[in-house]
């Protein structure tokens, strides 16, 4: 299991507009209302105890065939459709939750390179994961970054400095008591997982008071220490 985190700053300005990405977001019939993170943690530890991992060529696929015993014996559980669906949707079952009001985030580890990846979930029983899709051309850091890196993408990956510490956003409250939940996204010279990391976004996901999904939003762009020119 990985657990990383980076040290989020106070976000000064938007610097794009708000962006709502129809390929980073389900609409989840299951999930309306909000989930019920204390029942999927559950409904996991009960049907973890009865799918024993089969015997298989691997590690991976042993994991896997557990995982879809589990999610067959959840479907048969109403108390456990949330459970279910987050396999069916994600591939994976959640490692951690957290509350942010009305909002629920949870992450998974990806088997094929260990990557942290979130999700949030609002009101309405949107799942969203995380998007690349901002227009940065008038962002002077991000084309100073450019100049250097001509592959130069944003990712969904995040910034981490170490294993272990915590990746999941920061809550920042604005003035109309709307939310941002704030991560911190990579420059990376090319769009792959080895590729060097050389800036850092400040990407916001933001939700009103009732905690639906309004959209997302760059608030800033840093290089990193290491690769200023």
């Amino acid at each position: 299991m990985f657990h990383k985190s980076t040290i989020l700053g106070v976000c000064i300005s938007i610097l794009s507009s708000l962006s709502t990405n129809a390929s980073d977001i389900q609409q989840v019939s299951e999930f309306k209302g909000g989930l019920d993170t204390k029942k999927i943690l559950s409904c996991e530890k009960q049907y973890e105890k009865g799918c024993s991992k089969p015997k298989s060529r691997n590690f991976t696929e042993g994991l896997i065939q557990k995982w879809d015993c589990m999610e067959k014996k959840m479907v048969q559980d109403k108390s456990c459709t949330q459970a279910s669906q987050i396999y069916k949707k994600t591939g994976y079952f959640p490692e951690n939750f957290r509350q942010y009001g009305p909002i629920a985030v949870f992450n998974i580890t990806t088997l094929a390179d260990g990557q942290e990846i979130f999700y949030l979930v609002d009101t309405q029983g949107k799942l969203i994961s995380l998007s690349s899709d901002f227009d940065l051309k008038n962002n002077k850091t991000y084309l100073e970054i450019q100049k250097k890196y001509k592959d130069l993408a944003l990712t969904t990956l995040l910034y981490f400095k170490k294993i272990h510490e915590d990746l999941f956003p920061k809550s920042h409250i604005l003035p109309n008591k709307n939310q941002q939940l704030i991560f911190q996204q990579t420059l990376r010279d090319g769009g792959c997982v080895a590729c060097a990391t050389v800036g850092i976004a400040k990407v916001a996901y933001e939700f009103n008071p009732e905690g639906v999904f309004l959209g997302s939003s760059v608030l800033d762009v840093v290089t990193l220490p290491n690769h200023k020119k």
